[in-house]
């Protein structure tokens, strides 16, 4: 082999170990990146999943804007859970609600004791729910 030749195989025996290098290195980082962020998520637990939880398993109140379907849908239930969940958890309470969702946002975020019965399209675009921290029970 000629100099030339014998250089030119060991430049691109170089080029093929520095990409290998950087393939190997951007893989490596990728996979520690992941790791970290799997072994660093959380998962928040909520206390109940269904209303009929929520009466039977914790000393929760349920708010609601009053005046509404929501609490019609309580009031004028044929099933007892719900009816016990108004007159024990709804009713007592309705005074202290507010007439609107970002009122009764600001209600549930300072009373870790309240659930909030609500639809999700008002309070999804509200301002302050951005601001909003999410509690760890």
């Amino acid at each position: 082999m000629t100099p030339v030749v014998q250089r030119e195989v060991r430049f691109k025996a170089v080029v093929y170990l520095c990409r290998f290098l950087v393939a190997s290195a951007l893989i490596w980082w990728h996979w520690e990146a992941k790791l970290i962020s799997f072994l660093s998520s959380r998962k928040t637990n909520m206390p109940f999943s269904t209303l009929e939880e929520m009466y039977q398993r914790t000393d929760f109140r349920l708010a609601l804007i009053p005046a509404t379907s929501y609490e019609d849908n309580f009031k004028y239930s044929n099933d007892p859970i719900w009816k016990a969940i108004y007159a024990e958890r709804l009713q007592p309470y309705l005074e202290e609600y507010k007439k609107y969702p970002n009122d009764m946002i600001r209600l549930v975020k300072d009373d870790f004791t309240t659930a909030l019965y609500e639809s999700f399209i008002p309070v999804r675009y509200s301002d302050f729910l951005r601001n909003m921290h999410v509690a760890k029970f």
